[in-house]
């Protein structure tokens, strides 16, 4: 079937120099690791203009870029720093970085803490073993000699040690191991097991910068409102990092209202699969070559999110008729902002929903973007709007809405310092086309017959 898409190119002038507005950027970096060899530390950023970033360790400046090259760290195109250990005492680095565009603008990105280990005696050394099965918690915790839970596995590796695990299905809730560690203590599977013989069942692990790698994380409920891992205290207090690992409900996506992580938790997720849930990893803090597929409501939301390289197939909301999920919901109450959001190299197939949906956004980039969706949905941005970048984002079968108030009022949308360049959707309202002047202007010159 060919639908006409409107291709669309977008500025903001509002009495401004014509790029006036900041990069939008961020760090590609999980924090608190420790580097023992040379690092390439990613960075993503965007704007109209060329970018320079000039990197700086504990102050001082480090190296500076102008060029986006492949990180084979990461597998993504990015603004890569070769931060090399060696050149700095072990212990804990702080590196920062100035986003710089040819036409004057800038930003700094915050700081990013890391340790230089070139020595390799930071943290634990211990490894445990455990074994759910065979194993004794009073054993010593050898591979001959595993102990049983990993709550006393994580004790005795100490902080930053590593945990191995046996086949068989383990608990997390109530784990322990502290707030106050320093180093990421890793959980995995004995060495020679293969995918899926470790599984973990979900809950809060009252722990701190715990990283989970090649593991199955899911929990087993129906009719009721869960989440696989959560977190403790205020908001964000604790740590995860989910390497690897598949993240799923056992008794399916449209069996209960289930979520990946609570918002006491700060997810990061590298690589692996959340499947079979309500929502996606909803409020992680940074989301790269991961897969979401089979659930029935938001893939992503949240505030303060990097999602990078990543697919989602399936967003189906079953006999609910009413609902519209979306790839991405986000929302800011006044005097609040949404903001700080990429989505950059992100795939969505088989939508039953709507695109995009951001309240009161700004500061936030979504590039090489392309969501296959259903007919009758819409991406759609409302409120307030200020610095948001566009670039090859495409959506078939959706409409693209700018809403105040009655959408189809001319004036009733009003954003500041908005670009798109390459994006196509079905239709698009909301804003009147203006003479350049002032507010928002949509070049239609470029009409197509189909995707």
């Amino acid at each position: 079937m060919r639908v006409k898409s409107l291709i669309f190119s977008f500025i903001v002038l509002l009495g401004l120099s014509l790029f006036s507005a900041p990069p939008v950027a961020k760090w590609d970096v999980i924090p608190l690791q420790r580097i023992k060899d040379v690092f390439n530390a990613g960075v993503v950023a965007f704007h109209e203009k060329n970018i320079e970033i000039e990197f700086f360790v504990n102050g001082t400046s480090a190296f500076k870029t102008n060029e986006k090259i492949l990180n084979p760290r990461t597998g993504v195109k990015e603004y890569v720093f070769p931060f090399n250990p060696a050149s700095y005492s072990n212990g804990k680095v702080i590196l920062t970085a100035l986003v710089k565009t040819s036409d004057g603008a800038s930003m700094k990105l915050p700081e990013l803490p890391l340790y230089a280990n070139a020595a390799g005696n930071l943290g634990s050394p211990t490894n445990i073993w455990v074994d759910c099965e065979n194993g004794i918690d009073y054993a010593d915790g050898t591979e001959s000699a595993p102990v049983q839970s990993l709550s006393v596995a994580i004790r005795k590796c100490g902080d930053g040690g590593t945990i191995y695990c046996k086949k068989g299905v383990y608990k997390v809730r109530r784990m322990g191991g502290g707030f106050n560690r320093k180093y990421w203590t890793t959980i995995c599977p004995a060495p020679g097991l293969k995918k899926g013989d470790v599984k973990i069942r979900g809950g809060r692990p009252a722990t701190d910068l715990v990283k989970f790698k090649d593991v199955d994380i899911f929990i087993d409920v129906s009719g009721t409102h869960d989440m696989v891992i959560g977190g403790e205290g205020t908001l964000r207090q604790a740590s995860a990092w989910f390497d690897n690992c598949r993240i799923y409900n056992r008794k399916g996506a449209q069996a209960a209202d289930t979520y990946p992580f609570g918002n006491k938790l700060k997810a990061y997720v590298t690589g692996g699969v959340t499947a079979m849930l309500k929502n996606g990893p909803c409020n992680a803090t940074l989301i790269r070559n991961h897969k979401v597929l089979q659930i029935v409501s938001e893939a992503f939301s949240g505030n303060d999110m990097l999602v990078i390289n990543s697919t989602v197939k399936g967003i189906d909301p079953g006999s609910d008729t009413e609902a519209k999920p979306a790839l991405f919901a986000g929302c800011a109450i006044t005097p609040e902002w949404l903001e700080n959001i990429i989505f950059y190299g992100v795939k969505a197939d088989d939508i039953r929903g709507n695109g995009i949906l951001g309240v009161r956004m700004r500061n936030s980039a979504f590039v090489d973007v392309e969501i296959n969706a259903y007919e009758g949905g819409f991406t759609r941005f409302s409120d307030k709007m200020e610095n948001v970048f566009f670039k090859n984002v495409v959506q078939k079968n959706l409409e693209w809405d700018w809403h105040q108030g009655d959408v189809k009022k001319p004036g009733a949308y009003v954003p500041a310092d908005v670009r798109a360049y390459g994006c196509k959707a079905k239709s698009m309202y909301g804003y009147p086309v203006t003479d350049g002047s002032t507010g928002l202007l949509i070049d239609e010159t470029g009409i197509t017959d189909d995707l």
